[in-house]
């Protein structure tokens, strides 16, 4: 199966623990795909800049510098693609970059901040009330 990402002829590889998309020197893993068809078509353009960058070996000296390491104990690197995109990937012993995943920035922050929900800028997350009078649960008053 193939398809067209940005002028990349993508070709979805069968069976592999990532079920990854390879693209040149540049895999997209399973769950980087669905994020990037939730994207708009300026984020999409976005990301297919990125990819192209990742995978040209002429611009690996521009992605050095503009990647960040993500502190976790594995090398994960964080490359924006748009104001409020970034690709996290990570680099093959074989130099493919592999797109892990891609996330907007409002699902970064609330991962930043530990909860797995994703919020809208602006609002905040539910806050759960103790339950007080009723059903079997604990009344106000009682120990």
């Amino acid at each position: 199966m193939y398809n067209d990402i940005g002028g990349f002829l993508v070709q979805a590889e069968e069976g592999g623990p990532m079920s990854e998309t390879h693209v040149k020197d540049v895999w997209l893993h399973r769950r980087a795909e669905m994020a990037l068809d939730a994207f708009s078509p300026e984020e999409r353009k976005g990301v297919e800049w990125a990819l192209a960058l990742l995978g040209d070996p002429t611009a690996r000296d521009f992605v050095a510098a503009n990647a960040r390491r993500v502190p976790v104990d594995e090398p994960l690197y964080a490359f924006r693609a748009t104001p409020d995109v970034r690709l996290f990937f990570d680099q093959a012993p074989d130099g493919t970059v592999r797109i892990l995943d891609i996330l907007r920035e409002d699902k970064l922050q609330a991962l930043r901040a530990g909860s797995p929900r994703r919020f809208r800028k602006g609002t905040s997350p539910l806050r759960l009330r103790p339950r007080v009078g009723r059903g079997k649960g604990l009344k106000a008053g009682s120990s």
